[in-house]
């Protein structure tokens, strides 16, 4: 079972989840409209929404495996139903309840995972414009919405390979998309917004793969050889890689099928302790791989609980060289 059922129970979990957090939502502040929030408790919401994510996600019973996420749909279910919150809370705190609607949560899901709002929302200047989606215009916004999702999900080596670090990576990913959610809702909400009067059913494409996250091109597979490159430089950032850091490794390279010669040398750079060279400018061509490969060089780094001092650096320099932004490491983080 492969990514592509995964994203279409997530993308049907969608559907259902945007009219009845809507609903709850409405409701609650109707009944207790004391509980509204103000604008100077966004960044309070945010942290609070951002920590009760990576708790749930850190719960995760997460077997091995692109079959094992599949299990993890009602666990996900909560933490998307948590940034729809996150979202309409802030559209509360900007007072503007009136444009909370499925397009305006899906159109800033959008946004904060990367697959551009743009189909839902046109920005011009310190103007948005919402559009109304017909039903099936909505489906294939949402079909993205989960393919988008599906494919950052399933980024992660460790969370593929390794069950109690793949959990923490996936909380750290978690952590950091809804941070992502809040920043995107306030850049949005923060402006002007008008509905537009009719609905819109246009033909939306997308290139969403539907192929088995087991099965690898030349350079998907080049670019794990050099994520596993960097996680060995990071073992062996303090002049001894830890035994259950070289089993990780390992472990990744035996579940991903590594050519035999780079999985020789790599085993090789391990026991010597040393560091070896990586292709950095191929890891940063895939903004997706580079945050991925800093999302499990955190997990990596933190499996005793502690980032050491020397690793967090490594891990900066590196989110550096492969273009991510200082903020964006710092919300990883």
């Amino acid at each position: 079972m492969g990514d592509s059922s995964f994203q279409e129970k997530l993308s049907a979990l969608l559907m259902e989840l945007f009219d009845q957090i809507i609903k709850e939502k409405r409701d609650e502040y109707q009944l207790n409209p004391e509980k509204i929030p103000s604008k100077d408790s966004i960044s309070a919401i945010i942290n609070n929404y951002t920590t009760s994510n990576a708790t749930v996600s850190m719960t995760l019973n997460l077997v091995p495996g692109p079959w094992g996420l599949i299990a993890i749909i009602p666990e996900l279910g909560v933490i998307l139903r948590n940034q729809c919150h996150l979202i309409y809370d802030i559209g509360m705190a900007y007072g503007k309840p009136e444009v909370l609607t499925k397009e305006l949560l899906a159109g800033v899901l959008l946004d904060a995972f990367g697959a551009g709002g743009g189909a839902l929302l046109a920005i011009h200047g310190n103007k948005v414009i919402l559009k109304r989606a017909s039903l099936r215009f909505f489906q294939k916004i949402v079909a993205v919405l989960g393919g988008k999702i599906t494919q950052k999900a399933l980024k992660s080596a460790l969370s593929k390979c390794v069950p109690f670090l793949g959990a923490a990576a996936i909380s750290i990913w978690v952590g950091y998309t809804t941070k992502r959610v809040g920043k995107s809702a306030i850049e949005i909400l923060s402006k002007e917004i008008s509905v537009e009067k009719t609905e819109s059913d246009e033909d939306f494409v997308t290139e969403i793969s539907k192929k088995s996250t087991e099965m690898y091109d030349d350079k998907e597979m080049k670019e794990v050889v050099e994520r596993l490159r960097l996680l060995t430089c990071l073992a062996a950032i303090d002049g001894e890689a830890h035994k259950q850091e070289s089993l990780y490794i390992q472990e990744i390279m035996t579940n991903y099928s590594i050519p035999n010669d780079d999985k020789s040398q790599i085993v090789d750079y391990l026991e010597k302790c040393q560091q070896c060279e990586v292709d950095y400018k191929l890891l940063a061509s895939n903004r997706d791989e580079a945050l991925a490969v800093l999302v499990d060089m955190i997990a990596l780094s933190s499996r005793d609980g502690v980032v050491k001092p020397k690793e967090a650096v490594f891990i900066r320099k590196t989110g550096e060289k492969l273009g991510i932004k200082e903020d964006e490491i710092e919300d990883l983080f």
